[in-house]
């Protein structure tokens, strides 16, 4: 028994051939666990759905197909049985086995067993602190854009839990909104600021934000509103200024 964990994205999707060399190393094994393939299975269009943007909206743009991951292991299932005498497990949060599902259909319905794991309170609450903590939107304009995309399906794998509150989720949507500032993805900015909205209407720093993304956009009277409104909640608010 033993752990893979890929930590950056599988950039040609070659998981097959990475495991062969991985069982290479280590000898036969039972069972292999294989985590982190959530990082190779990022994409907008991916993002933008689970946010609740509409069809047409998603239209609109143009997009990566399905992951050269999933491809691998759609074309590859029949030498990951023939070759390997391995059970293999994939530890992935929800949103990742939820892809997995509609992108690579013919690996997961092929002989796979789904077990469900509930988040522990505690470990909910220290990861959404984490992510918050380490919050810093200069840094965000560094990374690259897979970075940032993997930060917002995290963040968006937390929003999902029951367990996480109101106030929680609140900062989590607004962390969405400056990592999609940071990407210049201002529609989806906007979206992310409203949900904060929705959960917490006198959040002053998430009208103020979503008036700088409406501008963006060329939406000044729009943008002008929520200055005003962030203002009227937090009358020395510089940036709204």
């Amino acid at each position: 028994m033993a752990k893979i964990y890929f930590e950056h994205p599988i950039v040609d999707g070659n998981i097959f051939k990475r495991v062969s060399h991985f069982l290479a190393d280590h000898g036969p094994l039972n069972v292999l666990f294989i985590q982190g393939l959530e990082n190779s299975l990022f994409d907008a269009k991916e993002t933008k759905k689970r946010l609740g943007w509409s069809q047409e909206k998603i239209k609109a743009y143009t997009w990566r197909d399905v992951p050269p991951v999933l491809i691998n292991l759609n074309q590859q299932r029949e030498r990951f049985r023939d070759n390997f005498a391995t059970c293999f497990v994939f530890l992935l949060p929800q949103y990742a086995i939820n892809y997995m599902i509609h992108r690579a259909p013919d690996f997961f319905d092929w002989r796979s067993g789904l077990v469900n794991y509930a988040s522990d309170p505690n470990t909910l609450a220290q990861e959404s602190e984490r992510i918050l903590e380490e919050s810093d939107y200069e840094a965000y304009c560094g990374w690259s854009g897979e970075e940032r995309n993997s930060r917002v399906l995290e963040i968006q794998s937390l929003l999902e839990e029951p367990d996480n509150d109101h106030p929680t989720k609140a900062r989590l949507f607004l962390e969405q909104g400056l990592l999609f500032g940071a990407s210049g993805a201002s529609e989806l900015e906007i979206v992310a600021y409203d949900k904060v909205i929705q959960l917490k209407p006198d959040d002053h720093q998430a009208l103020n934000n979503k008036g700088t993304a409406l501008s963006a956009l060329g939406q000044k009277e729009a943008a002008i509103a929520c200055y005003d409104a962030a203002l009227a909640i937090k009358p020395d608010d510089h940036m709204a200024l």
